[in-house]
């Protein structure tokens, strides 16, 4: 069966640390500078394989589809926009939560003050 979102001549196949993606060829020449743009122009019809965490390209994978992050790519952000910058997708590092700090996401919520200290009766520690 074709895989979903194209047909399975126009896709092109991607092996990221074991996982398989398919993503059309259309969708790739939308990024012509990026890696993966350039590797898919030059490889009709060659599965590229790429040495990188499968787990965390699935959101690139959404991206590529969609142009939008995954509901769930927040906690993964530091690992997604490390692949953005190595792959060399310009847009990715552009969506809102990058901030464009390259590899680190979003910057961390300031530090909550201290409790305040409070002065227990002795009979607190009697039991």
């Amino acid at each position: 069966p074709p895989p979903p979102g194209g047909s399975r001549e126009g896709a092109g196949g991607l092996n990221v640390g074991g996982w398989a993606f398919a993503v059309p060829r259309g969708k790739l020449a939308q990024f012509p500078e990026s890696l993966l743009g350039q590797a898919a122009a030059g490889s009709a019809g060659q599965r590229l394989f790429l040495d990188r965490d499968g787990y965390a390209f699935r959101h690139v994978h959404y991206f590529l589809h969609t142009a939008r992050l995954s509901g769930g790519s927040g906690l993964e952000l530091p690992l997604l926009y490390e692949q953005a910058g190595l792959l060399r997708l310009a847009p990715l590092l552009q969506v809102p939560g990058g901030g464009g700090r390259r590899g680190r996401g979003p910057p961390p919520p300031p530090p909550l003050p201290p409790p305040p200290l409070t002065r227990l009766s002795r009979r607190a520690w009697t039991t």
